[in-house]
């Protein structure tokens, strides 16, 4: 079951402190102050205020961090990615609380809320990128949705299509793999696997029917060409997809 999402900081928002079982020691000054700019970022109803004090709280935890005592305190680690957070940065936060989680394991439930929220963002990045025909870092901030959320699926099904789209076949089909261990109750998210993975099967079929030795197995072809007709929720329908798709790729084609 996934754990219940909290919001990124938005504007006029109620300050969320970290849980009970996140120790993150807030004894030294600097700590205090990135705490409350960071407080004062969420509640303040004035987009430039908000700005100033993220601004702050930035400035307050690099001091921190530059400072070889504190910087081995999982405390600016954690306010640093909840700062990346609030600026929707997930490849910054998803690096900060890395650190802070291996020096406070017991900030893992709370991290792991933290960084749910951030999946949609990196998702919007990875479609910008793939739009900018970026495709390094169209996979790269994919993964890293998967990394952040790994109870969705969205990123591993866009990542059979950039997959499909570059000819990668086997990634696709590893992508399609690790997509089908999550459990959702998600129908239209179910369909979008199910439509990613046929996409899957017709650029296999496109493949084997380009291989004249291939396109020569009358059994084949008959069962490939049938794809299009057959797809549906049926697990059964899905499963002898699943079949054709080892069968192709044990060929070697």
């Amino acid at each position: 079951m996934a754990s219940p999402r909290r919001p990124a900081v938005r504007l006029g928002q109620r300050w969320v402190a970290p849980e009970d079982g996140c120790q993150v020691p807030g004894s030294h000054y600097l700590f205090r102050s990135a705490s409350l700019y960071l407080k004062q970022a969420a509640e303040t109803s004035h987009p430039s205020e908000r700005d100033r004090f993220l601004g702050d709280a930035d400035r307050v935890l690099a001091e921190a961090l530059g400072t070889g005592e504190l910087a081995q305190s999982p405390t600016p680690w954690y306010y640093l990615g909840r700062l990346y957070t609030a600026r929707h940065d997930a490849t910054g936060a998803d690096s900060a609380f890395d650190r802070a989680e291996a020096l406070e394991p017991g900030c893992h439930d709370d991290i792991a809320r933290w960084r749910a929220d951030l999946a949609p963002h990196a998702l919007r990045a990875a479609a910008l990128a793939w739009q900018a025909k970026q495709m390094d870092s169209t996979v790269r901030m994919l993964k890293l949705v998967e990394r952040l959320d790994p109870e969705n699926p969205q990123g591993q099904i866009e990542l059979m299509r950039v997959y499909v789209e570059q000819d990668l076949l086997d990634s696709a089909d590893a992508a399609r793999r690790a997509a089908e261990t999550v459990e959702t109750a998600d129908s239209a998210m179910d369909r979008r696997r199910r439509t990613a993975h046929y996409a899957i099967i017709r650029a296999y079929r496109q493949r084997v029917l380009a291989d004249p030795a291939s396109a020569r197995s009358a059994p084949t072809r008959s069962q490939l060409e049938s794809v299009a007709r057959e797809i549906s929720g049926d697990s059964t329908v899905l499963a002898s997809m699943n079949a054709d798709v080892e069968r192709i790729r044990a060929t070697g084609a």
